[in-house]
């Protein structure tokens, strides 16, 4: 029987996914999506679940030596083992918004005049990553969020809106660099004007939006009591946050440090925001 090709956009929402942690997460939580899997004799082993599940529902699975394996994953870092997935489906910035003002009004209501309010589940944070695509500060990030259970990411690629490529997506090495994370976080791009984001995140969303700034005065992360739900963004290195996003947040966080050098890296500072603005999460009751 003639198999009939594939469409480029079939061929666009298919990802090719390496790294032991990151294809082993694929396969726990979406195994389904799995179209063909490639592993190596060091690798069979620990995929050996896969595998089966790959036979039982006639999905074409190979194993290969560690050279051909480069060829077909385009990667010389594949740890063993990739696959060929469809992508994962991650609302839309609109869709995201509504979900997202429905939790901020159930956060509103369970809120008393003496204090915050007392959630029965984890606080809404949002990272906002404006500019930010280098795919190791990216993995790096999605990788910190899934720690500290950080509700979503927003992706906001660099340049400006009328500019950008269409279709922005997580690059494969960023999946493999979240070592599974991206399998835990939904990565959400808000592709528009970034000002209209910011209005949006904060009206229609419900959201109290944080700057961060290694230059601006701003609050100490630390000592800031950070309401609920909230996005905190974050720039590129070098450049920062656009004005606009400083302009319209309702504060500006900053990490205070020695001074000794001019700033962290923007993964480490995600890090640290995310611990930093999860921390009721892992405080004793």
């Amino acid at each position: 029987m003639e198999q009939k090709p594939i469409s480029k956009a079939d061929r666009k929402a298919e990802q090719k996914i390496c790294g032991f942690h990151a294809c082993m997460a694929l396969f726990h939580n979406r195994p389904q999506d799995i179209i063909r899997a490639y592993v190596t004799e060091g690798t069979r082993k620990a995929f050996g679940p896969m595998l089966k599940f790959c036979a039982q529902n006639r999905l074409a699975y190979h194993l290969v030596e560690p050279a051909d394996l480069a060829k077909v994953a385009e990667s010389d870092h594949t740890e063993g083992v990739c696959i060929l997935a469809k992508m994962p489906k991650y609302p839309d910035f609109n869709t995201f918004l509504r979900s997202s003002e429905q939790l901020s009004a159930q956060l509103s209501s369970s809120s008393t005049s003496d204090g915050p309010a007392h959630l029965e589940a984890p606080p809404h944070v949002v990272l906002w990553l404006v500019g930010v695509e280098n795919p190791h500060n990216v993995g790096a990030i999605l990788r910190s969020a899934a720690h500290f259970g950080i509700a979503a990411v927003l992706v906001t690629p660099a340049g400006p809106a009328a500019a950008r490529p269409d279709g922005w997506s997580l690059s494969g090495a960023a999946i493999r660099i979240a070592e599974g994370g991206a399998e835990h976080v939904p990565v959400i791009v808000a592709e528009g004007n970034v000002a209209d984001t910011a209005r949006d995140l904060k009206r229609k969303g419900g959201f109290m939006l944080y700057a961060t700034s290694g230059h601006a005065k701003g609050h100490d992360l630390w000592t800031t009591e950070i309401k609920y739900p909230c996005v905190i963004a974050l720039g590129a290195e070098g450049l920062g946050l656009p004005e606009a996003v400083l302009k319209s947040a309702d504060a500006t966080l900053r990490l205070a440090g020695t001074g000794k050098v001019e700033s962290l890296n923007v993964s480490v500072a995600a890090g640290v925001i995310a611990a930093a603005a999860t921390r009721i999460i892992r405080a004793p009751l």
